[in-house]
């Protein structure tokens, strides 16, 4: 989303308000720190942050973080991806049944994204991956 951003163009997967799951790697190692500090001998977990936000959503809030002007264009949604009865994002039912106590919304993913590393915030910068 941000090359596409920066590129002044976003083509959104599907409808803007199209429900989906972000996770942030930092959660996700605090999830596996959290698991593993519980010495289950199995324990079985999806992971994402546990907001679901819309396509639209996500789009948006990137665009107005990097301060870009970009037009963000919905693609209409593909029958065939369309899976009858569950959602299309992913809840973490088990973490939070657990306590797990998440801290990356998307807001506060993106900054701490950004204080680690901030020339993928740069124009011209291909993003990685933090830490």
């Amino acid at each position: 989303m941000i090359r596409a951003l920066r590129r002044r163009l976003l083509l959104l997967p599907g409808p803007a308000a199209t429900p989906c799951s972000f996770a942030y790697i930092y959660g996700l190692l605090e999830s596996f720190e959290f698991a593993l500090a519980r010495r289950e001998p199995l324990l079985v977990f999806n992971y994402a942050e546990p907001e679901a936000l819309t396509l639209g959503f996500l789009a948006q809030s990137l665009r107005q973080y990097l301060a870009v002007r970009a037009l963000v264009v919905p693609r209409p949604a593909l029958p065939a991806l369309h899976l009858p009865g569950p959602p299309p994002w992913i809840e973490p039912a088990r973490l939070k049944q657990l306590g797990f106590g998440f801290r990356y919304d998307f807001a506060r993913s993106l900054t701490h994204w950004r204080s680690l590393m901030p020339g993928d915030f740069q124009r011209g910068h291909a993003p990685g991956i933090p830490g």
